[in-house]
C-alpha cells in the first residue's frame, strides 16, 4: 500500500488535557490510513520480506506522524529536579504521595501528587521503562532528567540536531532537536 501523503488529518495534538484513550484511536486510525500499521508491533513486527532500509523507513514515517500529532512528547531537561509527567493515564505503575511542589517557570510552584513507572517506546521500537516519575499536576511538558540518567550509568552526547543518550555502546534514546530543546 503507498501512503497518502497528500492527505489532512484533523487530529487535535495530545496536550495531556484530552481525552489520551480517543487520541489513541484516531491515531491508530491515521497509522492504518498511512500504511503504518504494523509499526505498532514494533521492528519485530514488521514482515521477514522487507528490507531493512524498508524497515526504517516505514519506522521513521510512524515517528513523524506521532510526533506531528503529539504536543512534543517527552522533553530532555538537564535542569528540572526529577523525571516528570502529566498525564496520569500513561503511568505503568502508581503510588500516590504528597511530594511537595516544584517550581515552575514564572516562579509558579507545582504539586507532586504521586510517583510512578513509565513505559516509553523509543526510536528503536524498544519499551522502555522510566522510573521515579512524579506525576505533577500544573505541568505543560512532561520531562527527562538528564542527570538522573547519568547516575544510572548512561552518558549523552548532542551533535547535529540529535542527542543520544548511552549505557555503554548501546544507544538507549534519541531525542530530536527542535526550537532549542531535545524532544525524546
Amino acid at each position: 500500500m503507498v501512503p497518502n501523503t497528500l492527505t489532512k488529518y484533523d487530529l487535535e495534538k495530545f496536550d495531556g488535557s484530552n481525552d489520551f484513550s480517543l487520541w489513541r484511536l484516531k491515531m491508530h486510525v491515521v497509522l492504518i490510513q498511512q500504511g503504518l500499521l504494523k509499526v505498532l508491533k514494533g521492528k519485530q513486527g514488521l514482515p521477514e520480506t522487507m528490507s531493512a532500509d524498508e524497515k526504517e523507513d516505514m519506522l521513521e514515517r510512524a515517528d513523524s506522524a506521532l510526533l506531528l500529532s503529539s504536543d512534543g512528547g517527552w522533553i530532555l531537561d538537564i535542569g528540572c529536579s526529577y523525571h516528570m509527567c502529566l498525564n496520569r493515564d500513561w503511568f505503568a505503575t502508581y503510588r500516590s504521595f504528597d511530594g511537595g511542589k516544584v517550581l515552575m517557570g514564572k516562579d509558579v510552584a507545582s504539586k507532586v501528587v504521586g510517583i510512578c513507572a513509565i513505559q516509553i517506546r523509543i526510536h528503536d521500537g524498544i519499551v522502555r521503562t522510566l522510573t521515579d516519575v512524579r506525576h505533577v499536576l500544573e505541568l505543560r511538558k512532561n520531562l527527562i532528567l538528564m542527570s538522573t540518567l547519568d547516575s544510572n550509568g548512561c552518558s549523552y552526547q548532542a551533535e547535529g540536531g540529535v542527542m543520544r543518550t548511552m549505557k555503554g555502546a548501546l544507544v538507549v534514546m534519541k531525542g530530536l532537536k527542535q526550537n532549542s530543546l531535545y524532544l525524546l
